[in-house]
């Protein structure tokens, strides 16, 4: 059983954009199937920011289902945002290992002069914590 939407509104700009799209896409690709394409692509990615338990979790699909998906979706996505030197910082790392699923290593962060770590421990030993039981 198909269930068909009544209607949603496109401005001007969504229909003048469907239409410079399907110039580069089959021909035999209409209006309303690539807007068809479009709502099912939104859908994944707003499923990937649904993650808090219960139901509607990631919009029903299976985590790596999803994670599948997305990862075909995006891959356009991130080739266009290097090719234009706008991948975002947190992944620039990643395209120096291409192919690689490793990020770039990271040099450890030492801790703030003048805490030691032995220190910390002793006196933590020592006072125990304010949200201990005295029972």
């Amino acid at each position: 059983m198909t269930v068909r939407v009544k209607g949603i509104r496109c401005t001007e700009d969504d229909l003048e954009r469907n239409r410079l799209l399907r110039v580069h896409r089959d021909n035999d690709e209409s209006e309303s199937e690539l807007m068809l394409k479009a709502m099912r692509l939104g859908m994944r990615l707003l499923s990937a920011e649904a993650w808090a338990g219960g139901t509607g979790q990631y919009g029903g699909y299976d985590p790596q289902t999803l994670a599948q998906r997305l990862q075909a979706d995006l891959l356009p996505v991130l080739e266009f945002l290097i090719r234009h030197d706008a991948l975002p910082a947190l992944l620039q790392g990643y395209t120096a290992h291409a192919g690689s699923p490793l990020p770039a290593p990271v040099a450890p962060v030492p801790p703030p002069a003048g805490i030691h770590r032995e220190a910390s421990g002793a006196v933590l030993a020592f006072s125990g914590g304010f949200l201990d039981d005295d029972d």
